[in-house]
């Protein structure tokens, strides 16, 4: 069995949650932070998304940025040939597909790439946690 050298740093009660407070502070700003970078990257056409975009926290170190809008993850991922599915979008229960404004029905669809906007989010904030946790602990 080999020797272990190490330190136990044990911090009294009220020490212990000033640090606990200002993880979650950090991690506040880091949130809303991300929420400013989403909803200004967000592809804006009548504005649904970017007014359904929100955080929240889930547990201790689990924290969760989302849209409501129903479509969020479409525009994040794309859809059809440009989505996960990799296949052109084809009507399940009719035999073609038509939506008002289309110029006729059509048999499939290419889909939509994507648009990101939460992936460049996280990246612009993450070059930036360090001046977060600075803004936070000094």
């Amino acid at each position: 069995m080999a020797n272990d050298s190490g330190m136990t740093l044990k911090f009294n009660k009220a020490a212990e949650k000033k640090i606990l407070a200002a993880g979650d502070t950090v991690m506040t700003r880091v949130m809303e932070e991300m929420e400013v970078e989403a909803v200004q990257r967000s592809p804006y056409k009548t504005g649904t998304n970017r007014r359904s975009i929100a955080w929240k926290k889930i547990t201790g170190a689990v924290w969760h940025i989302f849209t409501q809008s129903g479509y969020g993850a479409h525009l994040e991922l794309g859809t059809g040939l440009f989505g996960r599915s990799k296949e052109r979008i084809r009507p399940k229960t009719k035999k073609a597909l038509f939506w008002p404004g289309a110029p006729h029905p059509f048999a499939s669809v290419k889909g939509m790439r994507a648009q990101p906007y939460l992936r460049p989010a996280f990246n612009a904030v993450k070059r930036r946690i360090r001046k977060i946790i600075d803004g936070v602990v000094t």
